[in-house]
């Protein structure tokens, strides 16, 4: 069954005092249609040149991980995990938003246990703190910089 609009299974967080701590908006509002039939297509989507058409069958693949129905397809893939914890090595700091879309992938797996194993042997948990410390350090150096620019604006 594809994934269409308004058919994904997110689950919004409820806050402590009960309302629903979600922004009024799901992440297939947010991500491209998908549909697992076409699992090989956005896998293959990993091998173009171009970042857009990386992120874009990154993203993909991310919509179907929205539904857990899709995780089993998506773990069990042939190349899949392996190219994307490769791209995630690759090419974090060239592209954000495939960046997001591989850890986010790697996150919806992580929160099943029958996954780990997968996740672990193709090194999936040591690309993302590669990445995760890499964003660490860039935000660092941008909030020096920022806080040097306001000290020359008020000088």
């Amino acid at each position: 069954k594809p994934l269409g609009a308004g058919e994904d299974h997110w689950a919004p967080a409820a806050s402590t005092n009960g309302s629903s701590a979600s922004p009024g908006w799901k992440p297939s509002d947010l991500l491209p249609w998908a549909t697992a039939d076409n699992i090989d297509d956005y896998a293959e989507a990993m091998y173009e040149e171009k970042m857009e058409a990386k992120a874009a069958g990154a993203q993909k693949i991310l919509r179907l991980c929205t539904d857990v129905q899709f995780l089993e397809p998506v773990s069990g893939h042939d190349t899949l995990m392996g190219v994307l914890s490769r791209e995630l090595r690759e090419n974090a700091k060239r592209s954000h938003e495939l960046a997001v879309a591989i850890t986010g992938i790697f996150a919806c797996l992580a929160h099943f246990q029958q996954f780990h194993r997968c996740l672990t042997s193709n090194q999936c948990g040591e690309a993302t703190m590669r990445v995760l410390e890499y964003e660490s350090k860039r935000r660092t150096m941008l909030r020096k910089e920022l806080k040097l620019h306001q000290g020359e604006m008020v000088a």
